[in-house]
């Protein structure tokens, strides 16, 4: 599958298909509004993982002096476990590289262990915690922070 998948920019007019992925993967997901909201700051950006016409997943980044965050990462049910949130994930690296942060970083619920194995072998590790972070129908879950050095590629001459 990774090879089949396509990186497209997210912009304001994908929101419903953005909404609909994030119902996918989160218990209290985003509305299409929300995407649309944040995507009017410059400092906000994303990448679509489509196949074909098939959006796959997403994820959005958000750029401040030196570090990027990311703010979200979902991937279709259908599709994870095909590589499809780790290219999503090197995207947001070298959209961090590119706009020279030392760090990416995120969170991510303590008990996503799907989601935790994939942030691990892509680099990440924890910083931190957050207590009763996330609000859940089971109770107030805990979030991991998480965070991933970039380093910068050499300039070229």
């Amino acid at each position: 599958m990774s090879n089949k998948i396509e990186l497209v920019p997210i912009v304001p007019k994908q929101a419903e298909i953005l909404a609909a992925l994030h119902a996918e993967g989160f218990e209290q997901p985003w509305p299409a509004n929300a995407f649309t909201s944040l995507l009017e700051n410059p400092s906000r950006s994303g990448s679509l993982a489509i196949a074909g016409s098939a959006p796959l997943g997403f994820i959005m980044i958000q750029i401040v002096p030196d570090e990027a965050e990311i703010l979200t990462l979902t991937v279709a049910r259908q599709y994870r476990r095909q590589g499809v949130g780790q290219r999503l994930l090197e995207w947001a690296v070298a959209a961090a590289q590119s706009a020279s942060c030392s760090r990416v970083l995120l969170e991510v619920a303590e008990a996503n262990q799907a989601a935790r194995a994939l942030y691990e072998q892509v680099g990440f590790s924890q910083i931190g915690a957050r207590s009763g972070y996330y609000a859940h129908s089971r109770g107030a879950q805990n979030a991991l922070l998480l965070a991933r050095s970039v380093v910068s590629p050499a300039p070229t001459r």
